[in-house]
């Protein structure tokens, strides 16, 4: 949390009465490997278009 301060990153606060903090929360955990995606893709490729989207809007950017 220190870094994303330091970089300027903007941060959610895990509030788990929000449905959307808690969907932050279970896509953080997909990323970070803490977790599985809740399906099972056929390719490389697919893990990483979903990991490529789920980062982007997480850190909420646009391109990549």
């Amino acid at each position: 949390m220190q870094m994303a301060e330091r970089e300027e990153v903007p941060i959610t606060v895990y509030d788990p009465e929000n449905p959307a903090s808690e969907a932050i929360y279970e896509l953080a955990g997909v990323i970070t490997g803490e977790s599985d995606l809740p399906y099972h893709p056929y390719e490389e490729t697919e893990i990483d278009e979903t990991v490529r989207k789920l980062s982007r809007a997480i850190t909420g950017r646009r391109n990549d």
